[in-house]
C-alpha cells in the first residue's frame, strides 16, 4: 500500500513545474516598455521592472519551498531522520548575515564605549 507521505510528496513534485510555467507565462506578460507615451514613464516603467523580477524570484522561491516539502514528505513516509536539515538549519543565519545587514550599518560615534571594546 502506498503510505499518505508519498501520494503528498509526488502531488508536490508535480505542482513544481506547473508553478513554473505559470510564473514564466506571467513573467512572460509582464511588458515594462507598456508604460510607453504616459506622463509618469520612468515611474511605471521602473514598478512594472520589480514587479517582473519580484514574479521571478517568487516563481523560484516557490518552486524550492515545494521542492523541500516533497524532501520532507518522502522523509516521513521512509520513517527516517531529518539530521540532514541540520546543515541547512546552521546555514540559514549565515545566508541571512551574509546579505551584509549588519555590515553596511553605519557607525555611531559611540559604538565602541557602548559595546565595550
Amino acid at each position: 500500500m502506498i503510505k499518505k507521505q508519498l501520494v503528498v510528496a509526488l502531488v508536490l513534485l508535480l505542482l513544481i513545474p506547473l508553478v513554473l510555467v505559470l510564473g514564466g507565462a506571467l513573467f512572460s506578460l509582464i511588458n515594462p516598455e507598456i508604460a510607453a507615451g504616459h506622463p509618469n514613464y520612468v515611474r511605471n516603467f521602473h514598478l512594472l521592472n520589480l514587479l517582473k523580477k519580484t514574479t521571478m524570484w517568487a516563481t523560484a522561491a516557490g518552486v524550492a519551498v515545494l521542492w523541500l516539502l516533497v524532501c520532507l514528505q518522502v522523509i516521513r513516509a521512509k520513517k527516517r531522520s531529518p539530521s540532514w536539515l541540520d546543515p541547512l538549519q546552521e546555514a540559514i543565519p549565515l545566508l541571512a548575515d551574509s546579505g551584509g545587514i549588519g555590515a553596511f550599518r553605519a557607525r555611531c560615534p559611540g559604538d565602541a564605549e557602548r559595546s565595550g571594546h
